[in-house]
């Protein structure tokens, strides 16, 4: 059965990496249906595994979850709040059923294997219909799905290719992540996504700063590197990447004129018009003249469930950072990459809204499965 298993969440998650964010979004729908059956049979057939159904962070989702809900009910626009509701109910049943039977580094190991595949599959299929043009135009168009779900898709690709790199993996497995991530990489520098640099940028410097830590020597050294390395990509992106929309986009930034920062304004005032119950989920875009959410995590939550909300969830990155930080694993390396990628989707949900994407729902619950049950089961 577990085999069964491995095999289906593979495919669904490659799958909805490579093609969810395309118009053929209801083939890994119809996977994960199969996958929903197989999971039940096997946690009837194996009860151990119900319990890892209960750890701490999954215990504070449920809280979170019960505070939207709350909101959904509460709101001036409580049918489109419960609409909101379910499309987060089902993107966290994705990710923990598609997670909760990860125990050792080979189960790990094939989810960031699908997930990197999956985009590199999106990046090949959105190149060949964007054309190898934008290699010389220095910029991708809207193709066959827009811009920033590409980006979002390919930026947590990219996380779980660094994570591999991580593991105890072949070498030339290991080169052929490397090359996959220089391309994630070249795809989203000429996406124009600003999002895509910062997260790229924080993942690395966390990683490095997190890793010296862990060691407790060669902290200098290893800062060095990554220092190098930092100024190395610099030199990169100003010897190709100067005439790229992502470099102008940054360099013309104007808050004053930014269509972001206006709805973070909006979003902001309507919290503390509200503060402890807040406006519901997914109803932002009827208070606002561009029919849109936040594009904030932070704000968006203080918006949908009031300061609560934001707690909860700042509550469940700080206690798994927390966790592996002092777990004491073996692959300390691999601890600092979960730790960067965790603190990452933090500053990258200044872009996006995080606990509404089912992309990275599946790589947070990974993580957290990934370091529960090795602990849980090596102790």
């Amino acid at each position: 059965m577990k085999k069964i298993y491995n095999i289906l969440n593979i495919l669904f998650v490659a799958s909805l990496f490579a093609l969810g964010p395309t118009m053929l979004f209801a083939v890994p729908n119809y996977l994960f249906i199969i996958l929903l059956v197989v999971s039940a049979l096997f946690i009837i057939s194996d009860r151990l595994y119900l319990r890892v159904l209960s750890n701490k962070e999954v215990s504070i989702q449920i809280q979170f979850a019960l505070i939207l809900l709350i909101t959904a009910m509460l709101s001036r626009y409580a049918d489109e709040a419960l609409a909101g509701f379910l499309s987060f109910f089902i993107a966290c049943v994705m990710g923990i059923f598609s997670s909760f039977l990860i125990k050792d580094e080979n189960d790990f190991k094939r989810i960031l294997t699908a997930i990197t595949v999956g985009g590199f599959i999106l990046v090949v299929f959105y190149m060949r219909s964007a054309s190898l043009s934008a290699l010389q135009t220095r910029q991708l168009t809207e193709g066959v799905l827009s811009l920033n779900s590409f980006s979002h898709t390919i930026i947590i690709s990219f996380c779980a290719g660094f994570m591999l790199l991580n593991l105890s993996i072949s070498k030339p497995f290991k080169f052929l992540i490397i090359g996959i991530l220089f391309v994630f990489f070249i795809a989203l520098i000429l996406s124009g996504s600003r999002q895509s640099l910062v997260t790229i940028l924080t993942l690395f410097v966390v990683y490095i700063v997190v890793k010296s830590l862990l060691l407790k020597k060669g902290g200098i050294k290893n800062i060095l590197i990554g220092v190098v390395a930092l100024i190395s990509v610099g030199y990169f992106l100003m010897l190709y990447g100067s005439d790229t929309v992502l470099l102008k986009r940054m360099a013309e930034t104007n808050v004053e004129e930014d269509e972001r920062f206006e709805l973070i304004t909006i979003a902001f005032e309507l919290f503390l018009n509200s503060p402890i119950i807040g406006h519901g989920i997914g109803t932002f875009k009827y208070y606002n003249d561009f029919y849109v959410y936040t594009h904030n995590t932070f704000l968006e939550l203080l918006f949908v469930g009031g300061i609560l909300s934001l707690f909860l969830f700042l509550k469940g990155h700080y206690s798994l950072v927390k966790f592996i930080f002092l777990g004491k694993f073996p692959n300390l390396g691999l601890s600092a990459a979960s730790i960067a990628v965790l603190i990452s989707f933090i500053i990258s949900g200044q872009f996006f809204i995080f606990y509404d994407s089912k992309l990275a729902l599946i790589l947070f619950f990974s993580i957290i499965y990934f370091h529960r049950n090795l602990y849980s089961y090596e102790r």
